[in-house]
């Protein structure tokens, strides 16, 4: 039996529970390389655990070496930093684990565990309380009594009580090693939202597109694309060649441990898989455009609150297109924890002068987002004298207009996905949100003025194609209506 880290915990769990990732690590195929904003996640989590070190003071290391702690606790340190504990379980093999802390309180110990999210929740991190409650398995298992207290030491500064429940942690560690051990790959679909930040997306998605995936489909969710796998539906094509509207509408799938069927979804999800087949657009209802001379489009950039910086929306980017035309307008916050005030005055001015200029128009958006970000600036920092009102009562979010009108052969209806068809080519194909947060990041933490410029400048680039890619698509809908 292989040996089980506790960090597995999190190899499973990431984003939504996985046991192909779990399977294909244990087969040797690695993951891709991490990217820009995962690389700045591993650089934050290690930054957030020495801070904490270094407030705890006075430590021995044992780095992560067993005997090392073992004679720490015998010798009652107060603080034993990277801590090593190792047991064999009678039937899923070696296990260990490094907390980052055991803090001696009382007759006994604490263990403490850094994590860089703002979020305890067992919906969101479930590995959280896996890992913790394993390590106080391994510590009763080692020392014969169970630790003081389990504790998370969150992203926001707060410390966080895991109740310990032992057996919660070891069924989720035999169900993994068993996976480790299939002989065979198990089935567990593909999702956009699931596979997004997986280290294994590429090589997965790949896979589902050589297979033509019915699970790709916008709307075959993880349940519903279980539910067509037991009918031998695994494909797109054997759901056109096995299904109509009417007998679609009657599948079942699981939802909370209640049946829900298909209903209303149905003649969309056929439609998405005719268009796979196809690979061309099919258009359902008219496309509904507002037909103006003159629009802003807008897009921002922002943090989000799980990281351990303050969440912030750091640019707000407005471009005019149309009649006369104007130069992209950036509204960048200045660096500091208060540097987001300054950037939301000068979105606001910005917006006056073109409320001034051209009366409201609409501000052109992609997704709720935008929306949502005024709404909380609103809240935060106030709208004097109600620029922000009028915003808001002139943003027209485009997304829902080419939902309604097109079903494209696209797993999702995400800008980056939609402007391809609107023939729209970018010069920064590799940036995404997530690359802007990490690049904003570094041009804050980094000593070189030079070196901040020019990744702010980076940044503005992305923003400004963001907005060229809205207007492309803006523009493509007008041809068609």
């Amino acid at each position: 039996m292989a040996t089980f880290a506790a960090s597995e915990f999190h190899s499973y769990y990431q984003l939504k529970p996985c046991s192909l990732r779990v399977y294909l690590r244990a087969r040797g195929v690695a993951p891709g390389e991490p990217d820009a904003y995962h690389k700045l996640l591993a650089r934050l989590g290690e930054r957030h655990e020495r801070r904490h070190l270094e407030g705890l003071g006075e430590h021995v290391n044992a780095n992560a070496s067993v005997e090392a702690t073992r004679e720490a606790v015998a010798k009652e340190e107060r603080v034993i930093y990277q801590a090593a504990l190792r047991v064999t379980h009678p039937r899923c093999g070696d296990v260990v684990g490094v907390p980052d802390f055991l803090i001696r309180d009382g007759a006994g110990y604490l263990i403490r565990d850094c994590k860089l999210s703002r979020r305890f929740s067992e919906d969101f991190h479930p590995e959280i309380f896996r890992q913790l409650e394993l390590y106080g398995w391994l510590y009763e298992e080692t020392f014969g009594r169970p630790p003081i207290r389990l504790e998370a030491y969150m992203g926001d500064g707060q410390l966080r009580t895991v109740t310990y429940q032992p057996d919660r942690a070891l069924a989720a560690l035999s169900f993994i090693q068993e996976v480790k051990a299939l002989a065979e790959e198990p089935y567990d679909p593909i999702g956009w939202s699931k596979c997004l930040d997986c280290g294994f997306s590429e090589f997965c998605w790949g896979r589902a597109r050589e297979r033509r995936d019915v699970a790709q489909l916008p709307g075959v969710d993880q349940a519903l694309a279980r539910a067509l796998r037991v009918e031998r539906i695994e494909t797109y094509d054997d759901l056109l060649a096995r299904h109509t509207e009417a007998t679609l509408a009657e599948i079942k799938k699981d939802v909370g441990g209640k049946p829900r069927r298909v209903g209303n979804a149905a003649p969309k999800m056929l439609g998405h898989a005719r268009a796979y087949v196809s690979g061309e657009i099919i258009k359902v209802a008219a496309v509904t455009l507002k037909h103006v001379p003159s629009l802003v489009m807008f897009d921002v950039e922002g943090i989000p609150p799980h990281l351990e910086y303050s969440e912030k929306t750091y640019l707000w980017g407005l471009k005019l297109f149309g009649e006369r035309p104007e130069p992209y307008r950036p509204a960048m916050a200045d660096i500091g924890e208060q540097g987001d005030l300054p950037g939301w005055e000068r979105f606001l001015e910005n917006c006056r002068a073109i409320l001034a200029q051209r009366g409201d128009i609409p501000f052109v958006h992609w997704s709720p987002y935008e929306r949502t970000q005024i709404r909380k600036y609103v809240e935060k920092h106030g709208d004097r004298d109600g620029i922000a009102a009028r915003v808001i009562s002139c943003l027209y979010d485009l997304q829902p207009v080419v939902e309604a009108a097109l079903i494209l052969p696209t797993p999702s209806y995400g800008l980056k996905l939609i402007e391809r068809f609107a023939g729209y080519t970018r010069q920064l194909p590799e940036a995404s949100g997530k690359w802007s947060m990490a690049t904003y990041i570094e041009a804050v933490e980094t000593e070189d003025p030079s070196r901040a410029a020019a990744l702010i400048g980076e940044i503005s680039t992305y923003n400004e194609e963001d907005l060229d890619a809205l207007w492309a698509v803006y523009s493509w809908l007008r041809d068609m209506s």
